[in-house]
């Protein structure tokens, strides 16, 4: 007989007392194969009732929903027509977004973007003569965001957003610490192009608002933003290993945090925390005061 029996030796083969050894792996082949196959037409039977059961309002409802799923608040509204020019945010479209955003502490910038945001930052420092489109600080606050544990940066990531894009005071020595930092990790030419401007800018902003910064959120100006800023600036000179001015920005930014009072503050307890106001400062000039706990977890995690 052959060594591949044909399906009508089957039945032969399995009763026949003295069955060749050779047929048992082709038997049970045999029998592997038809199995599967009937396992697979029963699926496409299957399929196909469900594909001509299902009504189309569900498939039209989802499509209709996805756009509203898809729109967060890292994106600004667009136009129905075909052009798809963007047209302006309204007003309760944004205080949405500025609320969401104060509750949003992400780790990595939306792949979409958030254009209102971006708009926003760019037209301040179109004001204060940087020229940055929206789409270039886009890609400057993705690669920031990628690398701040690099940095030192201890923020919550919504609010810096919120006080960059939205707040009458804004603290541009971090800004422009944030730009200059992703300047540096940058692969395009246009992005570094801007980086010893950056540099210049972030330098000066720290410099110009030390009196402000010492009044510990007297007059809306964040201390603790412009800490931040020194301490990033001091960690950019180490990536450049220009190691003086590293070590010199360094002590600054720790006798700014003395100063400020972060090293006396009480250890975080998460949930517990209440602000409260220096019995001192109607004497003299009191700490600075965490505003609540994430400030007070951030304050903390900035300095140790």
């Amino acid at each position: 007989m052959a060594d591949n029996p044909s399906a009508e030796d089957v039945e032969y083969l399995i009763k026949s007392a003295s069955i060749n050894t050779q047929y048992i792996p082709a038997v049970l082949g045999y029998f592997r194969q038809d199995k599967i196959k009937d396992i697979e037409d029963k699926i496409q039977v299957i399929e196909q009732r469900r594909e001509s059961s299902s009504p189309a309002a569900p498939q039209s409802r989802s499509r209709g929903s996805s756009p509203a799923i898809r729109q967060t608040f890292f994106s600004s509204p667009m136009s129905n027509d075909s052009s798809g020019v963007c047209s302006p945010p309204t007003a309760p479209f944004i205080e949405d977004s500025v609320s969401h955003l104060l509750d949003s502490d992400f780790s990595s910038y939306p792949a979409l973007g958030c254009a209102w945001i971006e708009a926003a930052i760019s037209g301040r420092l179109a004001s204060e003569g940087l020229d940055i489109r929206p789409d270039s600080l886009k890609s400057m606050l993705t690669i920031f965001i990628h690398r701040r544990g690099l940095t030192g940066y201890k923020l919550h990531m919504g609010r810096v957003l919120c006080n960059l894009s939205t707040s009458t005071k804004p603290v541009l020595a971090l800004l422009h610490a944030i730009l200059l930092t992703a300047c540096h990790f940058a692969q395009d030419s246009e992005l570094k192009s801007w980086e010893t401007t950056l540099l210049e800018r972030t330098k000066s902003e720290i410099e110009a608002n030390i009196v402000l910064a010492h009044g510990y959120g007297i007059g809306g100006y964040n201390a603790l933003y412009h800490l931040q800023a020194m301490l990033i600036l001091s960690q950019y000179y180490f990536f450049k290993s220009r190691m003086l001015e590293g070590h010199v920005y360094t002590n600054s930014t720790i006798q700014f945090a003395i100063a400020m009072g972060i090293h006396r503050l009480d250890s975080r307890m998460i949930g517990d925390y209440t602000a409260v106001a220096d019995p001192k400062s109607r004497l003299k000039r009191g700490r600075w005061q965490p505003r609540d706990s994430i400030e007070l977890g951030e304050a903390i995690n900035l300095l140790w």
